[in-house]
C-alpha cells in the first residue's frame, strides 16, 4: 500500500491508472535536490501472473497462506513491515532452501518460505528464528510471482547453468521484458535487466544490482531473442534462479482490402 510509515512522510500514491510521486527526501525516489533518473517495476495482480499477500506471523512452525494465482509459485519475496528484517526469497527451483534479496548469500538455509508445500491456492511459512517469515506479532508483504510455462504464460522461474566460459541461455518460448537472476549455488550478486532501461540484441543490456546501492552499470552481457535469453559474463559452471516476465505482444496491424 502507498505511503506506509516506513516510506516517509510524503512518497507514492497508487490511483486507477498506476501511481504519482510527491517529494521524497528521505528515502529519494522523487528527491528534488537531484536530476537522477529512476526505473519502477509494476506487476499487475493477475491470476497465473501475480500476487501481493499481507499476513501476520503466528511464531508457529506452521502457517499456510491463501494467493489467488491459480497456479503454483514460482518465486516468493517476503519482507517484514512492522520492524526491521531481510528480504527472504523462495525459488521453486531450490524447493525449502532460501535466499536473501538484501544480500550475495547463495540459497542455502530454510529460511522459512517451504516452496514444496506450496499448492495451486496456498504457500507455506513457517518460524526460523529472527530472520524468518513468521515470526509472532510481526507484519509481513509477500509478493508471489507464478510460474506458466504455457504457450500464452507471463512469467516463467527456472535456473540456467553458466559453461566454462561463464556463457548461458535459456529458452522460454517468448521474449522477456525483465529478468531478475543470481547464482543459487555459490555467493554473487542479484542481477537485473529490463526494457525499461533497454534490454539489448546486440550490446550488453544495462544491469542494476538489486543487492547494493550502485547505479546501473553494462556489468556482463544479457540479450533477449523472440524465445528467451542469452548471458555472458557470468561465474563460470556456476548454476543460477531467475526470474523471467514477458513482453507484451504487439498488437497486430489490420489487413488493408
Amino acid at each position: 500500500a502507498a505511503n506506509q510509515s516506513n516510506a516517509g512522510s510524503s512518497g507514492v500514491t497508487f490511483n486507477n491508472k498506476g501511481f504519482s510521486l510527491s517529494t521524497d527526501t528521505a528515502n529519494a525516489f522523487n528527491n528534488y535536490y537531484t536530476t537522477d533518473s529512476y526505473v519502477s517495476w509494476t506487476f499487475r495482480k493477475a491470476a497465473k501472473f501475480f500476487d501481493v499477500v499481507t499476513y501476520t506471523g503466528n511464531g508457529i512452525g506452521s502457517q499456510y497462506l491463501n494467493h489467488s494465482l491459480g497456479v503454483i509459485p514460482g518465486m516468493i519475496i517476503i519482507k517484514s513491515t512492522s520492524t526491521t528484517g531481510q528480504w527472504n526469497v523462495g525459488h521453486r527451483s531450490t524447493g525449502n532452501v532460501n535466499g536473501v534479496l538484501d544480500t550475495t548469500a547463495y540459497f542455502q538455509y530454510n529460511n522459512g518460505i517451504n516452496m514444496d508445500n506450496s499448492t495451486t491456492t496456498q504457500f507455506h511459512v513457517a518460524y526460523y528464528g529472527s530472520t524468518g517469515p513468521n515470526i509472532s506479532g510481526v507484519s509481513y508483504v509477500a509478493y508471489v510471482f507464478a510460474h506458466d510455462a504455457g504457450v500464452d504464460g507471463m512469467v516463467q522461474c527456472g535456473t540456467f547453468t553458466a559453461d566454462g566460459s561463464g556463457l548461458a541461455s535459456v529458452t522460454l518460448g517468448w521474449e522477456p521484458q525483465y529478468l531478475l537472476f543470481k547464482p543459487s549455488s555459490a555467493v554473487g550478486s542479484w542481477l537485473c535487466a529490463d526494457s525499461a532501461r533497454g534490454m539489448a540484441v546486440g550490446p550488453a543490456s544495462q544491469i542494476l544490482v538489486p543487492n547494493n546501492a550502485n547505479a546501473e552499470g553494462a556489468s556482463g552481457t544479457v540479450k533477449v531473442s523472440a524465445t528467451g535469453a542469452s548471458f555472458g559474463g557470468l561465474a563460470a559452471s556456476y548454476t543460477y534462479i531467475y526470474l523471467a516476465i514477458r513482453r507484451p505482444k504487439l498488437p497486430q496491424l489490420a489487413k488493408r482490402g
